[in-house]
């Protein structure tokens, strides 16, 4: 009996700490609605429709439909509408919430093709309701030749204005040329202190050698005119058999095979690492500008292909693009 009780309070405890929690989080979810999200603006024109893109995912978010597109003289009818989008399912959802939203009977969406067959030069066509919204709003995106409009009931049109590649772009653009002269200056840096390093790694390799050599020499004099190779093999013995030890060794601290080359770039790293804190080069600065900038081409080209631009021309060989490495 005691034990279920204590249970029973433990129980009640959590819940209410559960409620304090999670009320603040609600609340705010609930507060944050679309103005606090990044958007793609909308048109200026009054009268038309528009697609507002979500800059955080490159995604359509909502439909804007304008005053001039609600039905009937109520007091709604004065007041915009804006239509939760999701991409990935069937248009027909989001047409049934713009027929009821702005009391038409139906609604349909169209694209519209300049210079084409049909009347007044237009070719138009209706979209099946099962196709995915993207679909819809990347097909309008394609060309600029080509529209996309919502027929609400029987004789109103409205215009659906797409967001453009500046205006989904420019928040990256202006990332872009604020981190890259800042990257440029770190890659400058960066190389000069590289070349140091190798530098450094070309007089070891080559002192190596001279060492190697004085080595044998010494051994030769030993052998032949100092002493004898009686009393010279054993000493060449133990110092063959030290290098295999030591070369264990060097595996057993490093954890990587023993080899010149591996030597080599032990010393360059080592080397960097030293260089880089006499200089004071924040080389994990470095490294998340080199990935961010990498990351926002990639995510410009992505919407560039969306839109059919041709790729930018490629850069120099001596811009700080050509630099990261």
């Amino acid at each position: 009996m005691l034990l279920s009780t204590r249970l029973a309070l433990r129980a009640s405890t959590l819940f209410r700490r559960g409620l304090a929690t999670s009320t603040p989080g609600a609340a705010t979810s609930a507060t944050a609605g679309p103005a606090a999200r990044h958007l793609t603006p909308l048109p200026s024109s009054p009268d038309v429709a528009a697609i507002q893109y979500d800059l955080a995912t490159q995604r359509p978010a909502y439909l804007h439909l304008p005053a001039s597109a609600v039905l009937g003289d109520s007091d709604s009818a004065s007041t915009p509408v804006r239509v939760k989008l999701y991409p990935d399912r069937p248009i027909h959802g989001t047409l049934l919430q713009v027929a009821r939203e702005v009391g038409a009977a139906d609604v349909a969406v169209y694209t519209t093709t300049a210079g084409g067959a049909g009347p007044a030069g237009v070719d138009k066509v209706r979209w099946c309701r099962s196709t995915p919204t993207l679909d819809v709003v990347r097909e309008g995106m394609a060309a600029p030749e080509m529209a996309v409009e919502l027929k609400v009931g029987k004789d109103k049109v409205v215009a659906v204005e797409l967001p453009s590649f500046t205006e989904r772009t420019r928040h990256l653009t202006a990332e872009l040329a604020a981190a890259e002269p800042a990257l440029a200056s770190l890659a400058a840096t960066k190389t000069q202190l590289d070349a140091q390093s190798l530098r450094s790694a070309n007089l070891f390799v080559w002192g190596g050698l001279g060492f190697l050599c004085a080595q044998w020499g010494l051994m030769a004099r030993l052998t032949w005119w100092e002493y004898s190779w009686d009393v010279m093999e054993p000493i060449s013995y133990f110092l063959t058999f030290g290098t295999g030890i030591a070369s264990y060794m060097f595996y057993v601290v490093t954890r990587r095979e023993y080899s010149y080359e591996v030597h080599s770039d032990l010393h360059v790293s080592a080397r960097q690492a030293a260089l880089y804190r006499a200089n004071r080069l924040d080389i994990d600065e470095y490294i998340r500008l080199r990935d961010r900038i990498q990351a926002i081409k990639k995510e410009v080209d992505v919407v560039r292909r969306e839109y059919g631009l041709p790729a930018p021309p490629s850069a120099s060989p001596s811009s700080a693009a050509k630099q990261v490495e």
